[in-house]
């Protein structure tokens, strides 16, 4: 009897811990400030999982470069998203960023307590095996539609107040919204 009322309990706690988990993203996404992160140069395509972008930013590239103590022109140069000789320790950070009059995010420096200007916005970034990720380092989108996404130059990302970000589409440079 008592693992029966413990299988359900545990099971109203589970759904009720997701719709939370929901209701948070929703809130984010209809709530948050849109910002825009430029893109850098990626394969469009995986052969086992199909059409979908792989995401970096040129901001990443700017992190890892603080991070690493590396000119920034020596990453940008680079293809891949890992520094074959620079191991970076897993941490999660912010850093500070400007924002243009599109809402475009430029690095001004990673954070070191001192108070935001009003253009400026503390982004929150994770650092897991010397890559610098955001909120997802991939696009998922329907097989064929590569054309379509292969001129994507921004990601548009809804920002809370904790600096957590969420994309939201791609964007090309007009900053017209790919796709759907």
């Amino acid at each position: 009897m008592l693992s029966k009322v413990t299988v359900v309990v545990t099971g109203i706690v589970i759904v009720v811990l997701i719709n939370f988990s929901i209701w948070q993203k929703q809130n984010h996404l209809t709530k948050g400030e849109e910002i825009v992160l430029e893109l850098a140069p990626v394969d469009p395509r995986s052969i086992m999982q199909g059409d979908y972008m792989r995401l970096d930013y040129q901001l990443s590239r700017k992190i890892r470069s603080q991070l690493s103590g590396k000119p920034s022109s020596n990453i940008d140069n680079q293809i891949s998203q890992i520094l074959s000789d620079t191991a970076l320790d897993a941490h999660d950070g912010y850093v500070i960023v400007a924002l243009d009059e599109n809402q475009v995010a430029k690095f001004v420096r990673l954070d070191d307590g001192q108070p935001l200007l009003e253009t400026q916005r503390k982004l929150q970034y994770r650092v897991r095996g010397s890559v610098v990720k955001f909120a997802t380092n991939a696009y998922f989108f329907e097989e064929g539609l590569e054309p379509v996404f292969r001129d994507a130059r921004y990601g548009a990302f809804k920002l809370n107040k904790d600096g957590e970000v969420l994309l939201t589409h791609l964007l090309d440079e007009n900053m017209t919204m790919l796709g759907e």
